[in-house]
């Protein structure tokens, strides 16, 4: 296992034995976002509180690291899609939805990651368009119903 080094970003979960003697593996994970940053005391700090979290047994949980903050700088939320999502590390989760979003220092606006993000956009829109389309054809013939029925009252 590598050093920890205050600012170290890991996602975690539990080892398959630790999970085995939970008779409920949702109090096991309650209130944790399975992301940590080692803090400094050089102690695994889950982020769901962000200040204050839960300390994290290195020695229950399998890590994956995923950076240092040192090698990181925090950019707006709005221009994450013109990155490498490899370049990102997004702390969000459900107790903090404004949780930074770190991009890796020296890393260059990704023509892929635009592009994918520009068609998703156009294929939700077209999506939203089709929709639209579709409730308006609805709405003109509920127009013309209710307009049939006066004339039959009109007539009658």
């Amino acid at each position: 296992m590598r050093e920890f080094r205050k600012g170290d970003i890991y996602s975690w979960k539990y080892k398959p034995e630790i999970k085995d003697k939970c008779n409920d593996i949702y109090l096991l994970y309650h209130c944790l976002s399975q992301i940590a940053i080692v803090n400094c005391n050089r102690k695994l700090e889950d982020t769901y509180y962000w200040s204050g979290g839960a300390i994290i047994n290195p020695e229950d949980v399998e890590l994956t690291f995923l950076g240092n903050l040192n090698d990181y700088a925090t950019i707006p939320r709005y221009d994450k899609f013109k990155y490498n999502p490899d370049d990102i590390i997004d702390l969000r989760n459900e107790n903090y939805s404004n949780a930074p979003l770190y991009l890796r220092k020296g890393a260059t606006e990704s023509y892929e990651s635009k592009l994918k993000h520009y068609k998703e956009e156009l294929e939700s829109i077209e999506t939203d368009l089709r929709y639209a389309i579709g409730r308006k054809n609805e709405i003109l013939q509920e127009i013309n119903n209710i307009k049939q029925i006066g004339k039959e009252r009109i007539r009658g």
